[in-house]
């Protein structure tokens, strides 16, 4: 089934992308320049559940509802005006009959014969289930460390903390008789200490907000804690908070995670004088920005493409979004964004 309102609404050598498109189990749509959807296929019809006269026409954001949507009328006319973002994006993909799907896009400008952009076509393909999966498997491993962890510090961080006070306790009673045996003993309880030490520090890596009373905030809070002879960037933590925080203790674990990673690329990178951490949390949403004043988005970009693949993976996993753009004056500008 190919559904479209007009022929004469497609760019000339476009129409092979409709029929390409017309039986294949991919999502498909195009739009103009006015953001309205002119063609979609009918796989987005069947999948969606929508009527042809409920798409056709119409703006993106009038068609789908969710908090993560932009104000934008199309999540892909940027891309092809501006070539601001990649090609490829994943999102949301939220009915107002309640379906929800998670598609992976890929985005080609239609131009005209004069080569000029006149709209975009995007090809998506369903992940939902494969995002489930990735999830059930982060969740999974989150849950393992934590287990790992209570072991370590409740299991052997003990049984150490015990034996320590069984060697201080037998270096005392040695000191009455052989002073060397008692400094050995003795010598051992310190050696025991430390282990125990290491044990709670290898712990809280596990789990970054564990040892944290007031849990993520405070652990963001702490993030942007410099020492006396700090001599890098100033780092600044701020909150905005109306409702409670309601997320999953295994996904607060890997917000912090972003927190640290964008930090840590802003330090290395960014060449600022101050970075700035702010986290948002509302009735659906919870932000986390982190900003800097520093060289900008081109340059901290090519530097550190890897930390911001790894980022934005994560964040798709949990069902959120990375949106790296220009600060409003200068420097960079992350956002991370997840609904609860």
């Amino acid at each position: 089934m190919s559904i479209a309102r007009s022929t004469d609404e497609f760019p000339d050598g476009r129409a092979c992308f409709r029929e390409l498109m017309s039986e294949v189990n991919l999502f498909a749509v195009m739009f103009n320049l006015s953001a309205e959807i002119i063609y979609c296929n009918g796989h987005f019809i069947l999948m969606t559940g929508l009527a042809v006269d409920e798409v056709i026409g119409r703006a993106w954001n009038e068609i789908f509802v969710s908090p993560m949507t932009t104000d934008s009328p199309s999540p892909f006319l940027d891309w092809a005006i501006n070539k601001q973002d990649t090609p490829h994006q994943e999102s949301a993909l939220l009915t107002q009959g309640g379906e929800h799907f998670w598609v992976r896009w890929n985005n080609i400008p239609l131009r005209d014969p004069l080569g000029t952009i006149v709209g975009v076509a995007s090809i998506g393909e369903d992940t939902t289930e494969r995002r489930r999966l990735e999830r059930a498997l982060l969740d999974s491993s989150a849950r393992e460390r934590r287990q790992l962890e209570g072991e370590l510090h409740d299991g052997l961080g003990q049984e150490l903390f015990g034996l320590a006070l069984s060697a201080r306790a037998l270096a005392e009673t040695a000191k009455q008789g052989s002073a060397s045996l008692a400094d050995d003993l003795d010598n051992l309880a310190t050696g025991l200490n430390h282990a125990n030490d290491t044990c709670r520090r290898i712990s809280r890596g596990f789990s970054p907000l564990s040892a944290v009373q007031g849990g993520l905030i405070e652990a963001l809070r702490n993030l942007t804690a410099t020492p006396k002879n700090w001599s890098g960037p100033a780092l600044a933590f701020s909150l905005a908070q109306v409702a409670p925080l309601k997320l999953p203790v295994e996904t607060l674990d890997h917000i912090y995670r972003l927190a640290q990673e964008g930090l840590t690329n802003a330090l290395r990178h960014a060449d600022a004088s101050l970075i700035r951490i702010r986290l948002d949390i509302q009735q659906t949403t919870v932000t986390l920005e982190i900003l800097d004043d520093g060289v900008g988005l081109q340059e901290v970009t090519s530097s550190t493409g890897m930390g911001l693949k790894l980022m934005r993976y994560r964040a798709n996993v949990l069902g959120g979004h990375v949106r790296v753009a220009p600060a409003p004056s200068r420097g960079t500008h992350l956002t991370f964004r997840i609904e609860q």
